[in-house]
C-alpha cells in the first residue's frame, strides 16, 4: 500500500526557527576553521585530471576538475573579510587596502607575462601570501575585538 502524502495549508505551516538557530558568531567560528583546514594541506595548482572509470564493463576515461588549493585558500580568506567588513576598524581597513593593492599589483604583473602558464602560477602563488597576511590582519582584529572571548563584537 502507497504511503498518503499530506500537506499542510501555508496558514497552519510553522517552522520552529529557536530549533536551528544559528548565530553569527557560529557562522565566523565555521568559517574559521574551514580556513585552517585549507591552509593546513599543501598547496598544489588545479586542472584537470584522468582517470579511468568502468561502468557495465565499459573502460572509459573521464577528465575531472582538481581545484586550485591556493585559489580555494585566498578565496575562504576573501570571503571571511567580507563577511567581518561592517566591523573593521582603522587597523583593519589599512590592512585590507594594502591586500588590495598587493593583488592589484600582482594582477598587473601577470598581464605583463608571456608565458600565460608561469603568469596564472606566480599570480596565485603571490594571490596566496598575500591572503595569508590578510588573514593574519583577520586574526589581530578578532583579537582586538575580543571576539574569540566572548563572541560580541565591541566598538
Amino acid at each position: 500500500m502507497a504511503e498518503e502524502i499530506q500537506f499542510q495549508d501555508a496558514e497552519n505551516f510553522s517552522i520552529d526557527y529557536n530549533k536551528d538557530k544559528i548565530s553569527f558568531r557560529d557562522i565566523i567560528l565555521n568559517h574559521l576553521r574551514r580556513i585552517l583546514v585549507f591552509a593546513s594541506v599543501e598547496y598544489r595548482g588545479g586542472g584537470y585530471e584522468e582517470k579511468t572509470v568502468i561502468t557495465n564493463g565499459v573502460v572509459n576515461t573521464v577528465k575531472i576538475y582538481v581545484s586550485d588549493t591556493r585559489e580555494v585558500y585566498s578565496n575562504a580568506v576573501e570571503v571571511f573579510a567580507d563577511c567581518l567588513l561592517p566591523y573593521f576598524d582603522k587597523d583593519m581597513k589599512d590592512a585590507e587596502k594594502k591586500y588590495e593593492n598587493s593583488i592589484e599589483f600582482s594582477l598587473k604583473v601577470k598581464e605583463e607575462t608571456k608565458d600565460e602558464e608561469l603568469a596564472k602560477n606566480n599570480y596565485r602563488n603571490k594571490k596566496r601570501e598575500a591572503s595569508r597576511f590578510l588573514f593574519r590582519a583577520l586574526c589581530s582584529f578578532l583579537w582586538r575585538k575580543k571576539y574569540l572571548d566572548i563572541g560580541v563584537m565591541e566598538d
